[in-house]
């Protein structure tokens, strides 16, 4: 009689041991997947993400075996590769390298003159085999679409020492209760990973209240509902509906801050702050086992700042706690701006890219507070805070709107852009440019005390400006239409430098239309790659359109969303070529001036329009 092992580790099962254990694993599974039919368990051909195991190969000493690929044709690959360990294949044993028609074999003189590769299947043979050669063999298929992997056991046939009855049932029922254990632990983790999925983002305003929903419309008599906060599964609130018990926690976070819902068990939490935002997990025990996950963040009313301010945004915690990890982070791309690790005491901004935050960023050591100095329109976005420690989890977000400083003017008029100093310093240097493209129409040196006036690449600035020779303000005389664009200022003073932007707008004619019908805002101006378009109305510039464009290197997308509230509900339309916006239906209400915004990595242009809508 023969026996097996996976490796010369000196453990031996004998064949016999091995059909009834193969036996009683099938009848394990069955029964198993009849009660739990999610977990899908197949014996000999297991799929996990990635690799297939393709099954079990016995053999004795000086046997032949053969893995196959179950590839046809190898040449239809760029990569077939096999891998060998007795229980990890990371070891190189055979490769064929279609790209360079190559075939190479492992160095190791264990194989040596005993491997052989099938040039069509790719199929690996192993002559005169051995108990070393027992063990786990991965075979991995590449191509330019895809990457297939699959698994073999090997088991080689030694000599058979005997083994008792007794000792043979005992390996069955130690292999049973290692595949129990082991199903044990899928379910936990298969239901684990269930309940994360389902976790609910919950957004709300900071200082409003919240209502988490159990999602029941009546909790039964038998019923316990429980509400847990943060990474340490605190209770907070419960309610035993059988003995009419409702308690909330001594916790000064949460104080006359709950309110549970006899009903429904739904907790209500007033006053939202960062302290009590983070996780919450419901429980409902008795008559059915429920359970929910929320994320509730915190997030503060949309900030307008103009171009060159300094945006301060504030965490809330008054001191940073030894094992917080303070996370900043930048939306849409999510990408990591700051940290703040205190178990290292290390602080980081990440403000090195020279088309995002460079030399702008600051991070306060004690609160965490982030500021953004000399700000840009590009700076506008949506900013996420994470606070994470071994006992809480804490969010928040900012929205950001930066706006350039808007000079609004009639055609004719003159314009004066002013640095903001009342006098400048004796090595001071002005330097004003027109349009994202730099074009230089001033500059002011007073180390020299030189001063020099540009016409401009159109000759449009001939004669139509002067620079003030104490503050470096400079003044557009008799603009128009052409005038209208975006301004930098640039002081440098020694080794540091300030930047300005001004956008000057001089008054475009008024668009008429009539009550019930449609206006159409015309943008003459060509959308391109990654543009983002917004429109705004009013006084206050609320935004009511927004459209994105993306193209890719085969296609072109363009994303809009629009105002869903008050007077614009249902009435706009924005067209996916030109970014022209239509108002339907229209009535006196929407009478006012109309803004577009064009933001891109290459510049900011605006448009202005003024409505007006005579009744019938």
């Amino acid at each position: 009689m023969s026996k097996f092992t996976q490796s010369a580790t000196g453990y031996y099962i004998n064949i016999t041991v091995l059909k009834y254990v193969l036996l009683l694993l099938r009848l394990y599974y069955f029964f198993y997947l009849k009660m739990h039919s999610r977990l899908h368990l197949i014996m000999d051909l297991v799929c996990f993400p990635d690799v297939i195991f393709a099954g079990l190969e016995n053999k004795k000493e000086g046997d032949s075996v053969t893995l196959h690929t179950g590839v046809t044709d190898s040449q239809k690959h760029d990569l077939i590769q096999w891998t060998f360990g007795p229980t990890n294949p990371d070891s190189l044993v055979a490769e064929m390298n279609m790209k360079v028609h190559e075939i190479t074999f492992s160095s190791d003189d264990i194989y040596r003159g005993r491997l052989h590769l099938e040039n069509q299947t790719g199929s690996l043979t192993i002559r005169d085999i051995r108990t070393s050669d027992a063990g786990v063999y991965q075979l991995q298929i590449s191509n330019s679409k895809e990457t297939l992997y699959k698994r073999f056991n090997v088991f080689v046939a030694v000599p058979d020492p005997g083994l008792s009855a007794g000792y043979i049932v005992l390996i069955c029922l130690c292999v049973l209760l290692f595949v129990a254990a082991a199903l044990g632990v899928m379910c936990y983790m298969l239901k684990y990973s269930k309940i994360r999925k389902e976790k609910k983002n919950v957004s709300v305003k900071e200082g409003n209240s919240v209502t988490l929903k159990t999602g029941a419309v009546e909790i039964q008599r038998d019923d316990e509902v429980l509400w847990m906060f943060g990474p340490q599964e605190m209770a907070i609130a419960q309610i035993y509906k059988k003995a009419g018990n409702i308690s909330y926690a001594d916790d000064e976070r949460f104080r006359d801050k709950l309110q549970l819902d006899h009903q429904t068990g739904d907790l209500t939490i007033s006053d939202i702050r960062i302290p009590i935002s983070g996780d919450y997990q419901m429980k409902i025990t008795g008559s059915k086992a429920k359970n929910k996950r929320f994320k509730v963040i915190v997030r503060e009313d949309t900030r307008k700042f103009t171009e060159g301010e300094s945006v301060h945004l504030q965490t809330g915690v008054t001191e940073i706690q030894k094992d917080d990890l303070i996370l900043w982070k930048f939306e849409p791309k999510n990408a990591l701006i700051a940290k703040i690790d205190g178990q290292t005491n290390e602080s980081i901004v990440y403000d090195d890219d020279d088309d995002g935050f460079r030399d702008r960023l600051e991070l306060d050591n004690q609160t965490g507070d982030l500021t953004i100095t000399n700000t840009k329109s590009t700076d506008s976005g949506v900013y996420d805070l994470q606070i994470k420690s071994r006992n809480k989890d804490l969010y928040k977000k900012f929205n950001v709107l930066v706006w350039l400083n808007t000079l609004k003017y009639t055609v004719g008029d003159s314009v004066t852009l002013q640095t903001g100093v009342t006098a400048l310093n004796e090595d001071d240097r002005i330097l004003w440019k027109f349009s994202d493209k730099d074009i230089f129409i001033a500059e002011l040196n007073r180390a020299t005390n030189q001063t020099k006036l540009y016409k401009g690449p159109d000759g449009r600035f001939r004669d139509r400006l002067q620079l003030n020779q104490r503050t470096g303000d400079l003044t557009i005389r008799n603009i128009s239409r052409a005038y209208s664009d975006v301004y930098t200022l640039q002081i440098t003073s020694g080794k540091k430098s300030t930047c300005k932007r001004f956008m000057v707008i001089a008054h475009e004619k008024t668009v008429y239309g009539t009550e019930g019908g449609s206006v159409t805002l015309n943008n003459e101006t060509e959308i391109q790659k990654d543009d983002l378009l917004l429109w705004m109305f009013g006084p206050e510039d609320s935004l009511i359109a927004r459209g994105e464009i993306n193209k890719a290197i085969f296609s072109t997308s363009f994303s809009t969303s629009f105002s869903t509230e008050g007077k614009f509900r249902d009435r706009l339309k924005l067209d996916d070529q030109t970014a022209s916006l239509t108002i339907t239906n229209s009535t006196t209400e929407h009478s006012g001036v109309y803004k577009l915004l064009i933001i891109s990595s290459r510049e900011t242009k605006y448009k202005r329009f003024k409505v007006t809508i005579r009744g019938e």
